[in-house]
């Protein structure tokens, strides 16, 4: 059971990084970034003082952050160790807070909202719940 709630966190953090990767690219044209439900939200987003943290592009954080629970998902895979559960959990728990401190930007600073990110936002919790889950599955088996 646990391995197919680490696979669950694989796959939806292969999405998540696919969706930063997207943003990732569309930050770096001049054109305005290619949103599914037209508008301007997505450019206002990325034309706010938030969207770069340290000179970084949100999206490269993204990315970041998704390679690394994918890593650590696979080596939960590979070595169940309870250590290696731990950093997934707080790795899942440090996305959500940093995921809900960017919602709260784009609902009440930048008063935009980014479809994106949007969608990131949802992998991030889909994540924390699933590793969530996972140390709930692994504390039941000990």
């Amino acid at each position: 059971m646990i391995k197919k709630t680490l696979v669950g966190i694989f796959l939806v953090s292969l999405i998540g990084l696919g969706i930063s990767s997207f943003l990732a690219y569309e930050y770096a044209l001049i054109s305005p970034i290619n949103c599914p439900l037209g508008g301007t939200s997505c450019d206002a987003v990325r034309q706010s003082i938030y969207s770069n943290i340290f000179g970084i592009p949100v999206p490269w954080w993204g990315i970041g952050y998704y390679i690394g629970m994918l890593t650590l998902a696979l080596a939960v895979i590979e070595k169940e160790s309870k250590a290696l559960k731990n950093l997934l959990f707080l790795g899942g728990a440090t996305g959500i807070l940093v995921s809900f401190y960017f919602s709260y930007l784009e609902a009440f600073v930048i008063n935009a909202w980014c479809f994106w990110c949007v969608l990131s936002a949802i992998c991030t919790l889909i994540i924390f719940i699933l590793t969530s889950i996972m140390l709930i599955q692994t504390r039941q088996k000990s």
